[in-house]
């Protein structure tokens, strides 16, 4: 009797494209069968011992390579070659150890057998056939009854465990791999070396210096690039801000200028003890010149930025603050949480200081321009860059440690995604993420390390994406695929690059977003996706032509200053080139930890003797092929358990908690205002920069 709590659905194999428009074989094509054999003639000892011996080793052969805990394949015992084959189906489960009644049952797993329906209707991918014919000793002259792509026989008189499968499931690569995995597996013994076989691993060793500043010289700082464009491109433009009336901009050598005088100004600000350890900076505010500003002048000032969302509860802000011992909080504005700061922040022994950054800068605009040549802290590699604060499943905020040699690796390899002429002529990138993404720190400094102008909006504006693009006629963006969603390709000629964040992008919105234009000389848009981890500085692979034929679990290659790796959860060594594994990155981006959380540190980061230290997604993968026959990386949605720290960009959570301050802005609702002539004058840029808090 069949159990009803196993799956009854066959076992599918698993894909090894990329491929989204993949069209199922139909039962009837002839197949492009290989054979591999394996002969335990000269291993006797190794050979299977019974029925169901052979039947628990080829279901956890199953659940090693899908993935799956469940699984439903096709089975056949043959005695005699010229009797009718009459087949069965097994349903199998692994129990690690649990037992269940009335179900036939091994040691690891428990096998129920059933009867095929009447109609024969059902196609399985997975077949065994135990071929145990006394008069019968050649099993390749065996002729295959069952309809299986993917078929094992083993002939126990003969001793021989062949392999048979169709072409077109998989290349030699993925058959070479399966193969030594099913003999270990049917033999229970180590036939095959670990080292025999291609393991699940990308990218080892990762590049263990900078790909973009090449000066062995310069430190690898996160914003290293940055000075390097401002040796090179003074006068061009860094930052351009615009709102519906005002726009603000400032060339690289004035920000430059700017940021250095309020790195100074921090250092003054800031009791002189607490530089004898790293000293982390928050800031209270949402796009504006005054952010982009105080991002760039606390890494001068040898400090870490620490991006606050600026609408979690006053309770959360104060946890925060509280968690990073902040000495001065930057704001853009003397309003906190509606209030003034000192009625905010009322612990009086720990009493953090405000600044309003608008207000600098409101000064610094009206004092005649005097050279600053007060040297700044030097700074080493190790030290913190950021701290980045998301909320998980608890709703607890947790600060992740990123260090500037990890994040410049991460900005370097992100450079590289920029085309030549681009940087050369320069580009527009529309900053577009919220302050306490990863991907803000991606989107300004992959801007300014590459010579480009950061482009900045009011955020009501992101609410229609088209709008906001031709608002500054950008080159480049970032979207969710929410944001996305907004856009108008056929409407925004300037647009040659879109990064795509997250994992909501479904074919029918890449096929929207593909649309061909009429516009010359442009040519088509370029659409990239990204996988971030928060473990990892900003992303870890990327796939830099994403399609609509491509299905939307591809997260593609690693970077080259990271390791992608599918472990076995159990041994943590990496599982054989197809299977399915637990995902996990290593690598010179990786975070250095959690703030002030050993407990998460010791769960999710681990030291490899091989690869080194490594951490843990959370999420369950396989490698693949591309269209190229290039390896690639594809994300298991359903299989297994995802066990995230924080949560993602497009996570939907209580509007109170720190995560959903991540869309937050996407979901304003505008109020309409009379188009107006953008003035940019001296006076309007300071009203602006006066307004901004309100």
């Amino acid at each position: 009797m069949a159990d009803p709590s196993l799956d009854s659905r066959p076992t599918v194999f698993p894909r090894f494209d990329t491929l989204a428009t993949f069209a199922r074989r139909e039962r009837n094509d002839k197949r492009q069968c290989s054979r591999r054999a394996f002969y335990y003639a000269t291993n006797p000892v190794a050979r299977p011992k019974s029925r169901d011996a052979l039947l628990q080793s080829y279901t956890q052969f199953i659940t090693s390579y899908t993935g799956e805990s469940e699984v439903t394949f096709q089975y056949a015992l043959r005695t005699r070659l010229d009797k009718p084959l009459e087949s069965q189906i097994i349903q199998a489960k692994i129990l690690n150890g649990q037992t269940v009644s009335e179900i036939e049952q091994t040691d690891d797993c428990v096998l129920d057998v059933v009867q095929p329906h009447e109609d024969g209707a059902e196609a399985f991918d997975f077949g065994l056939e135990i071929l145990a014919d006394v008069d019968n000793f050649d099993s390749a002259k065996a002729p295959t009854l069952l309809d299986c792509p993917f078929l094992v026989q083993y002939h126990a008189m003969e001793m021989t465990l062949t392999m048979i499968y169709d072409r077109k499931l998989m290349d030699n690569d993925y058959a070479d791999a399966a193969f030594k995995m099913l003999v270990n597996h049917i033999s229970r013994t180590k036939v095959y070396a670990d080292h025999e076989t291609r393991p699940s691993v990308l990218s080892h060793p990762p590049l263990m210096r900078s790909p973009l500043l090449g000066d062995e010289a310069l430190p690898s700082l996160l914003h290293s690039g940055f000075s390097k464009t401002v040796e090179k491109h003074p006068g061009r433009h860094a930052l351009d801000y615009r709102s519906e009336t005002t726009q603000f901009t400032l060339t690289y050598g004035q920000l430059d200028a700017l940021t250095t005088k309020l790195a100074h100004k921090l250092r003054s600000n800031i009791p002189q003890a607490s530089h004898q350890t790293q000293t982390i900076v928050p800031v209270y505010m949402t796009a504006s010149p005054a952010f982009y500003v105080s991002w760039l002048a606390v890494l001068k000032a040898g400090f870490a930025f620490c991006p606050l969302p600026v609408n979690a509860p006053a309770i959360e802000l104060q946890n925060i603050v509280e968690d990073v011992c902040a000495a001065l909080v930057l704001t853009d504005g003397p309003m906190v949480c509606g209030c003034p700061w000192d009625a905010w922040y009322c612990d009086d022994d720990e009493l953090s200081a405000c600044l309003d950054v608008n207000d600098f800068i409101l000064n610094w605009m009206r004092t005649p321009y005097v050279a600053d040549d007060r040297p700044l802290p030097g700074i080493a590699e190790t030290d913190l860059a950021y701290v980045m604060y998301s909320s998980g499943a608890s709703g607890v905020p947790k600060g992740v440690k990123i260090t500037h040699l990890a994040a410049n690796y991460a900005i370097s390899s992100h450079c590289k995604q920029i085309p030549a002429y681009m940087s050369k002529r320069g580009f527009r990138w529309l900053q577009s993420a919220p302050p306490t993404s990863d991907t803000t720190t991606m989107e300004i400094f992959t801007t300014w390390s590459t010579g480009g102008t950061l482009c900045s909006v009011p955020s009501t504006y992101l609410l229609n994406m088209t709008t906001a693009i031709n608002k500054v006629s950008a080159t480049i963006t970032s979207a969710t695929a929410k944001m996305a969603s907004t856009l108008q390709p056929t409407k925004t000629p300037s647009l040659r690059q879109l990064w795509c964040i997250g994992n909501s992008f479904t074919p029918s919105l890449i096929k929207h977003l593909e649309q061909e234009t009429s516009y010359t000389p442009y040519t088509a848009l370029t659409l990239l996706r990204t996988y971030s981890t928060p473990s990892c500085s900003i992303s870890s692979t990327i796939l830099p032509a994403l399609s609509s034929t491509t299905r939307d679990t591809i997260i593609g290659k690693p970077l080259p200053t990271t390791t992608t790796l599918l472990l076995n959860p159990h041994t943590k060594a990496p599982v054989p080139l197809g299977c399915a594994g637990d995902l996990y990155i290593g690598g010179p981006q990786l975070s250095s930890g959690f703030l002030n959380r050993p407990d998460l540190d010791a769960e999710y980061f681990f030291h490899s003797g091989v690869y080194g230290r490594l951490c843990k997604t959370g999420d369950r993968a396989r490698i693949v092929k591309d269209t190229k026959g290039e390896f690639v990386v594809e994300v298991l949605r359903g299989v297994g358990v995802k066990q995230q720290v924080v949560e993602s960009e497009d996570s939907s959570v209580d509007g109170n908690s720190v995560t959903s301050m991540v869309d937050s802005f996407t979901e304003t609702v505008v109020a309409k205002e009379e188009k107006k002539e953008i003035d940019v004058t001296e006076a309007n840029v300071l009203s602006l920069i006066n307004k901004m808090y309100r």
